[in-house]
Formats: structure tokens, sequence, C-alpha cells
């Protein structure tokens, strides 16, 4: 009986991978549109018929686990089991995992994460390379400069979110209260990620994804932040845990090359600081990397003698 519980179970698990693998977004979208729809419902409907009671039991193991996916109602218990079961065949129907961080459940609904996006976007191109700059606060958030190259079919490509002369096409990221630099880094790599792949791909469907992004109503979870989301309800809401702008400083910090980085940097992140104490280790922090600077590559490192 054992034997033949665990072939039904494999055997079922050959279903759902078929399933998405013939009517997932990337095939989908090569239909037309009217066929489209008829495929996308019968794909949701076989889906919801295959993922049964057992599957659901472990998927929810996987639940509030960075190895697996995060919501924000972790510290409540989490979702129900129908709501858990529709957002992983959305996230399986996107091409997405159940594991590895690449689906958060935010207000009750899938949100595909920077680890989707990246894995994505490395699957298709080569080469794929990634600058990012210190981000500038601005009014209720922040735009984060970001640079990346990558090769896709044997030629070059590049996208340039920068201030140039011309115009400001700089990541635009909300940012939450105590949010920290980490946090807003993350959510710029998902959206620049997610340009990447929308630009090698020509997908239709993130443009409809971004017009619901719910990274505009809440913060996704990674290993370094927290969620705070803003639902219309009139339920009472604990307080989310804020997230220090001291999270990953020395992995910042080490990237910067020269003392105006450093300087640029202090002054922004001691402007994120929620308390004196979090911006006196800020310039602690700052000292301790401008001396690297100097020691390892003297006092003309920004190309001009400091006073």
């Amino acid at each position: 009986m054992a034997k033949q519980e665990m072939i039904t179970r494999e055997k079922r698990m050959e279903m759902i991978d078929a399933v998405v693998e013939q009517s997932n977004m990337a095939v989908l979208e090569q239909m037309p549109s009217f066929t489209r729809g008829l495929a996308l419902g019968k794909a949701m409907k076989q889906l919801r018929e295959l993922v049964d009671d057992n599957v659901m039991a472990d998927v929810l193991q996987l639940a509030g686990s960075p190895l697996g996916f995060r919501t924000d109602k972790d510290e409540k218990g989490g979702y129900p089991k129908e709501v858990v079961k529709d957002a992983v065949i959305h996230c399986l129907l996107r091409g997405g995992s159940v594991v590895g961080n690449e689906m958060n459940i935010i207000a009750g609904k899938a949100y595909l994460t920077k680890e989707y996006y990246e894995r994505k976007c490395r699957e298709l191109v080569h080469d794929l390379r990634v600058i990012e700059h210190v981000p500038q606060m601005s009014s209720g958030g922040a735009l984060v400069g970001m640079e990346a190259t990558w090769v896709f079919e044997g030629r070059a490509d590049s996208i340039r979110c920068v201030k140039t002369a011309e115009g400001d096409s700089r990541i635009a990221v909300r940012v939450n209260s105590g949010m920290g630099v980490d946090a807003i880094l993350g959510k710029a790599y998902r959206k620049l990620y997610a340009r990447i792949y929308r630009r090698v791909t020509g997908s239709s469907w993130l443009e409809a994804e971004a017009a619901n992004d719910p990274d505009e109503q809440a913060t996704a979870i990674t290993h370094t932040e927290t969620v705070e989301v803003h639902e219309a309800t009139e339920e009472a809401q604990e307080p989310p845990q804020q997230a220090s702008v001291l999270e990953g400083i020395r992995d910042v910090l080490a990237a910067f090359e020269q003392v105006t980085q450093v300087d640029e940097w202090q002054q922004q992140a001691e402007a994120l600081a929620t308390v004196d104490e979090e911006a006196m280790r800020i310039a602690e922090w700052c000292d301790w990397r401008r001396e690297q600077i100097r020691e390892t590559r003297g006092e003309r490192s920004n190309q001009k003698q400091e006073a």
C-alpha cells in the first residue's frame, strides 16, 4: 500500500510538472489571445485538482522559511490553505518555484521576488553583470542608479538606469519606514531584473504584473528585510519589525573605492537612521572604510589631494 501511494504521488508530481511545462506563461504568450485564455483556464483547473491536500500538506511546510517562501502573515500563523494554493498555482504558471524565496505571499496574492527574476534572467542570458550606484533619497522613496550588461543569443546588450543630461532613468523605489539600504537595493535589483527579462523575452504579462505590483503597497520579504503591508481593513495591524539601516553596511561600504563615495553614502544613510545610535554607528563604519581606502590607495584615492 505504501508503495502504491508513493507511485501515485510520483505520478501526480509528473502530471503537475507536465501541466506547468505545457501551460506556463512563456508558452501561452505564443498563442492567440482567445486560445490563450482557454488554455490558461484549463491549466488552472487541472492544477487545482492535482495540487490536492496531500501535496498542500508538504507545501505548507515551506511557508515562513527563506528556503521555501515567506508571507506577510508568518507571525500570525500564515494564510489559509486555499489562499496558499492559489498563490502556488500562480507562481508555477509564471515559471516560478515554491523554494528558494522565489515567491512571497503579500496581501493574499503571489509576489514574484528578486530571486525569481534573477534566476529567469540568468537562465536566458550569459555574462550578466550589474553595477549598482549609491541610492539617492527623494520624497517618499529613493532613486537607484543601476547598469547591466549581458549577452543574449550571441549579441551584447545593456540597460543603463542612470541620470544624464538627457534625462533621469534611475529606478524609483518606495521606501517604507525603517527600511535599510540592503532592502532598498533589493527592490531596485528586482525591478532591474524584471526589465532585463522583459527586454530579452518581449513578455507582455510583465506589464500587467507591474501595474498591480505589490511592491508599491508592500515590501517584499528577503533575508534582510521584513514586510510592511498597508491593507484596507479595520483589523488592527501589528507594527512590522523595522530593518536597521546598519544591515549589510560592511558589504555596502566594501564596494566603494573612493572616499567621496563613502561620504555621499554616509549622508544618505544618516538620513535613514531612526535613532542617534544608528547615526553614530554609521559614522564609525564610514570612518573605518575611509581609513581602509587611504591605506590601500593612498591619499589620492579620489584622484586629488584630500584637504
